[in-house]
C-alpha cells in the first residue's frame, strides 16, 4: 500500500505558485522512479543510450516542498514524438494489452494517470492521450484554474490528495505562543475530516526519533507519559468527527504534554509534534482537502485554563488571563515560569527565600512552618490542605476525605433513610392518626379517634359548662390575675421549668445541658421533644446570645426562617419547621456539621452534685395566653421514654445514656 505524507507547510491557495509545467504528451512517456522505486527496463525498449529529463515545480521551496519531480534517467533520449512513436514500433508486441508497456506506457483514461503521476503543481492535472495511450502533465487555463481557487477552513492543519486505499499521516504540533506562556500539562480537541471519503485510522507516536517504530496511541503513552482517550473510543465508530483527551500521567500532575514555543519571527523552538494521526482514502482524492482540529482546550499547572486557538496549521497556547502564585517552599513550579520555589524571582522578598532570616536555623517570632520550614519545620497536616492525613476523615474533613457515604448518625438525611429508620438525622416522625394515642400534632380535630371528639368550641360567643375563665376566656371573660400564694412544686420528672404569670407575660426557659462528671464525654449532638401546653403558652421561638466583640452582644433566634448557629457552630433542626404550627410539641434536633468534636457546654456536676461551668445553651421563650399560677403552673418538659427518647451523642459519634436532673440535661456516659 502506498503511504503519502500530508504537507503541512502547504501553500493552500492553488494560484499562488507560478509553475509552468508544459504538456508532456506523445513526447515523453512517463516512468515514475520515485513511486514504483529501482530502475526499470521495459518490454518496449532497446539498449540504446538514454539521456535524464527532469521536470521540476522551480518555485517550490525548502519549506513547501518540490511538489513535482518526474525524472527519466536511465530511459533513453525521448525528445520527440517520432522518436516515441519509433519505440513503439520497434517493437509489435508492445500494445496496451502488454503487461509491462501498460505500465510503464499505456492509459485509457486521465484516472489511470492520476495515481501514476501523483500530486502535481498547482493549476496542472493529469491526463491520457489516447491517441498514444500515454500519460501528461497538462497545464489548466488560467481563467480555469482560478475557478479551483479553494480557501481552508481556519482549523486546518494538513491537506491530502491521493488514490484509493493509500494512507498518509499528519502530525498535531502544539506550541506555546511565546516563552513566557506556561506550558500545558491537559489538552483535549476535536478532530474533522471529510468522511466517508477518509477513515481515521488511530493516532501514533515514534519513541525512536525516526519512522522505525511506531506505536500506537492508545493504549500506549505519549513520549511525554501523557494517557490519551479517544471519544469515540473506536475508530470505526468515528465518522468524520472524534475527540481527544490527552491527560498527565498518574502520580505526575505537573507533567507537561510540550515545552515548545514560538519565536518572535514565528520559528518553533522545540519538538512541538505531540503524536500523528492516520488516515485512510477509501476512494481517488484529486481535488485538496483538510484535517481540521477545533476547540483545543489546554490547561496549565493548577487547572488554569490556558486559551488556545488552531493557527499556521498548529494548536497555539496563549498566557491564561490569572497566573497562579508560586509557593516558595513546596518544590513545584506552581506559575508555570520554568523556575521552582527560591529560584523564582517572584519568592525573593519571602521570608522562605529572604537572605536576612530565613535559613538561619532558628525559627523567629514572625516566620512560621507556613513561611520558613526550612527554620521552623514542616506543618502538621490540616483540613483544607487537599490530602487525607491519617488523623483526617470524611467526617473531619471531606474537604480531603471527600464525602462521606450516607451512614445513619452524619447529621444528614440521605439515601434510604427515614424519620422511622434514623430520626438523629431525618428528625422524629409525625404521629401518626388511628394509634390510639393522641399525641404530636395531633388534635380532636384532626385525629378525633386517637384524642376524642372536641369539647364545646371556644369562641362562639357562650361560656358553656365545661369553659372557663381559665380554659375560654374568650366566652367567659379574663380571670383575675393571681399567682396565688405558696411555693411552686418540685419539678415534675422530665420537667425543665414551671411558668406563673399572667395573660401576655413573657417567660425565658433556660434550655442546659452537663455531665454527670468531669470525666464524662461531652454531648456534641442532642435530640429531644419539648412539650408545654398549648393552650397556655404560646412558644415564640428558641433563643442564644450572639456577640460579636466584648459588650456587643446580642440575642438570636436558633428555629425558625432566620436561624442562626450556637456560637459553638451547632444548628437547631425543629419540626414542625413553621412557628405558627408549633402547638404544644416541638422536636428539636441539634449537631455541629462543621465539626463534630466540639460539646455543646462543657459544663460538669462535681461530687457533691454542685453544677461547675456554664450548662445554658439556649432558652425557650414563651408567651402566656392564660393565667398560670404557682398551684397550678405551666410545666415546660422533655419527655425521656420509649416513645419520646431523650438522645445525646459523644464527640466519638456514640450514644450517651442522658436523663432530665432538676431542669438540666445530664449525660452519664456511653450505653
Amino acid at each position: 500500500m502506498m503511504m503519502l505524507s500530508a504537507n503541512r507547510n502547504i501553500p493552500w491557495k492553488k494560484n499562488e505558485r507560478d509553475a509552468k509545467i508544459q504538456r508532456i504528451s506523445a513526447f515523453f512517456p512517463i516512468f515514475v522512479m520515485g513511486i514504483l522505486g529501482g530502475s526499470l527496463s521495459s518490454g518496449c525498449s532497446d539498449d540504446s543510450s538514454r539521456s535524464v529529463v527532469n521536470i521540476q515545480d522551480t518555485t517550490a521551496t525548502p519549506e513547501t516542498d518540490a511538489e513535482l519531480t518526474i525524472d527519466f534517467s536511465n530511459f533513453g533520449d525521448i525528445a520527440t514524438s517520432e522518436a516515441n512513436d519509433a519505440t513503439h514500433d520497434s517493437d509489435p508486441s508492445c500494445t496496451p494489452d502488454t503487461p509491462d508497456c501498460t505500465t510503464l506506457f499505456f492509459c485509457k483514461e486521465d484516472l489511470d494517470c492520476a495515481s501514476v503521476l501523483g500530486e502535481l503543481p498547482t493549476c496542472t492535472e493529469a491526463r491520457c492521450d489516447l491517441d498514444t495511450n500515454t500519460c501528461f502533465a497538462a497545464t489548466i487555463p488560467a481563467e480555469e484554474c482560478d475557478d479551483l481557487v479553494v480557501t481552508p477552513p481556519p482549523n486546518a492543519i494538513c491537506k491530502y490528495t491521493g488514490s484509493a486505499n493509500s494512507t498518509f499521516e499528519c502530525d498535531v504540533e502544539v506550541v506555546r505562543e511565546s516563552d513566557a506562556v506556561p506550558g500545558p500539562v491537559s489538552l483535549t480537541f476535536e478532530i474533522y475530516y471529510l468522511s466517508p471519503t477518509v477513515r481515521f485510522v488511530g493516532l501514533r507516536t515514534y519513541p525512536c526519533g525516526d519512522k522505525s517504530c511506531p506505536t500506537e496511541v492508545p493504549p500506549a503513552a505519549l513520549v511525554s507519559g501523557h494517557h490519551t482517550t479517544l471519544t469515540p473510543d473506536s475508530t470505526d465508530d468515528w465518522e468524520g468527527i472524534g475527540n481527544v483527551a490527552m491527560v498527565p500521567p498518574d502520580g505526575s500532575p505537573e507533567t507537561y504534554l510540550t515545552q515548545a514555543y514560538l519565536e518572535t519571527n514565528g520559528n518553533v523552538v522545540g519538538s512541538a509534534v505531540i503524536v500523528t494521526a492516520v488516515f485512510e482514502l477509501t476512494a481517488v482524492v484529486s481535488d485538496p482537502v483538510w484535517i481540521e482540529v477545533n476547540k483545543p482546550i489546554a490547561s496549565g499547572l493548577q487547572g488554569v485554563t490556558l486559551p488556545s486557538t488552531v493557527t499556521d496549521a498548529r494548536i497555539v497556547v496563549g498566557m491564561p488571563t490569572t497566573l497562579p502564585e508560586e509557593i516558595c517552599n513546596d518544590e513545584i513550579d506552581n506559575d508555570g515560569d520554568s523556575d521552582v520555589d527560591c529560584a523564582d524571582s517572584d519568592c525573593d522578598e519571602t521570608p522562605e527565600c529572604s537572605q536576612e532570616s530565613c535559613g538561619n536555623g532558628t525559627c523567629d517570632e514572625l516566620e512560621s512552618c507556613e513561611s520558613c520550614s526550612n527554620d521552623c519545620g514542616i506543618c502538621p497536616e490540616t483540613c483544607g490542605n487537599g490530602q487525607c492525613a491519617e488523623t483526617e476523615t470524611c467526617i473531619t474533613c471531606p474537604g480531603d476525605c471527600g464525602e462521606c457515604p450516607e451512614v445513619c448518625g452524619n447529621a444528614q438525611c440521605g439515601g434510604d433513610e427515614t424519620c422511622t429508620s434514623c430520626a438523629i438525622d431525618c428528625g422524629p416522625c409525625p404521629e401518626i392518626c388511628g394509634n390510639s394515642q393522641c399525641a404530636g400534632d395531633e388534635t380532636c380535630s384532626t385525629c378525633p379517634s386517637d384524642c376524642g371528639q372536641c369539647p364545646p368550641i371556644c369562641g362562639d360567643g357562650n361560656c358553656h359548662a365545661s369553659e372557663t375563665c381559665t380554659t375560654c376566656a374568650q366566652d367567659c371573660g379574663t380571670c383575675p390575675c393571681d399567682t396565688g400564694p405558696g411555693p411552686v412544686p418540685p419539678l415534675p420528672d422530665g420537667g425543665i421549668c414551671q411558668i406563673t404569670g399572667c395573660i401576655g407575660d413573657v417567660v425565658d426557659c433556660p434550655l442546659r445541658i452537663a455531665k454527670a462528671s468531669a470525666g464524662v464525654d461531652p454531648a456534641t449532638g442532642l435530640q429531644f421533644k419539648l412539650t408545654y401546653p398549648g393552650n397556655m403558652l404560646t412558644l415564640e421561638n428558641l433563643f442564644t446570645t450572639k456577640c460579636f466583640g466584648p459588650g456587643n452582644c446580642m440575642e438570636a433566634p436558633v428555629a425558625g426562617p432566620l436561624a442562626q448557629p450556637l456560637d459553638t457552630g451547632h444548628v437547631f433542626s425543629v419540626s414542625p419547621t413553621n412557628p405558627q404550627n408549633w402547638a404544644g410539641t416541638l422536636g428539636v434536633v441539634i449537631v455541629n456539621f462543621t465539626s463534630t468534636s466540639v460539646p455543646l457546654t462543657t459544663a460538669y456536676l462535681d461530687v457533691n452534685g454542685a453544677l461547675v461551668g456554664d450548662a445554658q445553651f439556649a432558652w425557650a421563650r414563651f408567651k402566656l395566653k392564660l393565667n398560670a399560677t404557682k398551684l397550678q403552673p405551666a410545666l415546660v418538659s422533655i419527655p425521656n421514654d420509649t416513645k419520646n427518647q431523650l438522645v445525646a451523642v459523644s464527640q466519638k459519634q456514640l450514644e450517651l445514656l442522658a436523663d432530665i436532673l432538676n431542669g438540666l440535661i445530664v449525660t452519664f456516659g456511653t450505653l
